[in-house]
């Protein structure tokens, strides 16, 4: 292997290196990192590359057999990431995703519900990792969408009985109150919850 053919070959390991690590942070971004596995994976065929470059420099042919090879199982990789990212994304109902049982949220649940008087309506959808939420109107117009919980954490919500405020119950930020103001529904930490909204922990204690 003369001085042309190994600064050809390393140019060609560094590059396809480098677009590997590009392409493994492709699936984790879209994914929210629900394809860390599978772009971390790519990510360590990409420094395999690298090291098994350097080590088969005097052998060209060997070389570029560990090339293809490695780009064969990268692309198997990123194939199951985007399969991943794809699945995660589905609006799947997010009661049905996650192990526990709802009624065990107290008054949460994760199912479509409409406020008091029925102007409005709260719709739970689980996308990439996330849990969404969309309000819409009488008219099945979407009114608000917000994102209050990772759906690892999500234990419902529940509309008050005689307000817009819609209250998300999650295992990680906790219990708080979503507020109508100015056309979107914001946070507002100031809401007292009625006694008549129970949490999973009142539910569990008796209280």
């Amino acid at each position: 292997m003369n001085k042309s053919e190994v600064k050809w070959y390393n140019i060609f390991s560094v590059a396809t290196a480098v677009i590997l690590l590009v392409i493994s942070a492709v699936p984790i971004i879209l994914s929210r990192g629900s394809a860390l596995l599978p772009g971390l994976f790519t990510a360590s065929l990409a420094i395999i590359l690298l090291i098994v470059g350097v080590c088969m420099r005097n052998s060209i042919a060997k070389g570029i057999i560990i090339t293809v090879m490695t780009l064969v199982f990268a692309y198997a990789s990123v194939v199951g990431s985007v399969f991943i990212s794809l699945h995660s994304g589905m609006e799947l109902n997010a009661a049905a995703a996650r192990t526990e049982d709802p009624s065990e949220w107290g008054s949460f649940h994760a199912y479509s519900d409409t406020s008091y008087d029925g102007r409005y309506t709260a719709d739970v959808i689980s996308d990439q990792g996330m849990i969404i939420v969309t309000i819409t109107d009488t008219d099945g117009n979407e009114v608000f969408t917000f994102e209050p919980a990772r759906r690892s954490d999500f234990w419902g919500i529940c509309w008050a009985n005689d307000s817009y405020d819609l209250w998300i119950q999650s295992g990680d930020t906790g219990t708080f109150c979503m507020s109508p103001e100015d056309g979107m529904w914001v946070r507002n930490d100031d809401a007292v919850r009625p006694d008549y909204i129970i949490t999973r922990y009142e539910l569990q204690n008796g209280d």
